[in-house]
């Protein structure tokens, strides 16, 4: 028996199969590859994967907004003032992600611990991604010192390893 396709398998597989580096196409790709057998599942993963990122869009909007929220047209809705001053109370419904693969809370309902998952969580994806800054800013500056090299797979095995591989 084989295993079931899911929706990361068949990117990974277009993706290998094809060389393709857009987005835009492996998704059209896989859609096209999709089976009516498939689709009800597929749609079902896909969308919790992008439920989770629009909400995470939105609730960091939502903070955003607070420090500068557009004003309402006159005589409709409430004041800017009114609508920056009450911000605070807009973030209180904020989903977070608390722990595990589907546990989601919003902020009014978090607990201590809940909250310091979610500190941990921020701070080790944001040290990911601090982290590939700096390969990416290594990759640049090698380019820049080995003037041959136009595209990083110019460069020579030996640098690529130590900047990609991990190594000092």
């Amino acid at each position: 028996m084989t295993d079931a396709r899911t929706p990361r398998s068949l990117i990974l597989a277009i993706a290998a199969g094809t060389g393709e580096t857009d987005p835009a196409v492996i998704g059209e790709k896989a859609a096209a590859e999709t089976t009516a057998a498939e689709l009800r599942g597929f749609y079902t993963h896909v969308m919790r994967d992008y439920a989770r990122e629009v909400l995470t869009q939105h609730r960091t909007w939502q903070g955003a907004a607070s420090a500068s929220a557009t004003p309402a047209a006159p005589g409709k809705g409430q004041s800017r003032a009114v609508q920056v001053r009450d911000a605070w109370r807009r973030l209180l419904d904020a989903r977070m992600h608390v722990g595990g693969e589907e546990r989601w809370l919003f902020l009014r309902d978090c607990t201590r611990d809940h909250l310091l998952f979610c500190v941990q969580e921020r701070k080790e994806q944001a040290a990911a991604m601090l982290g590939a800054a700096d390969r990416y800013q290594r990759l640049a500056d090698a380019l820049a010192e080995h003037k041959r090299a136009k595209i990083v797979a110019d460069l020579p095995n030996s640098v690529l390893a130590k900047i990609l591989g991990g190594e000092s």
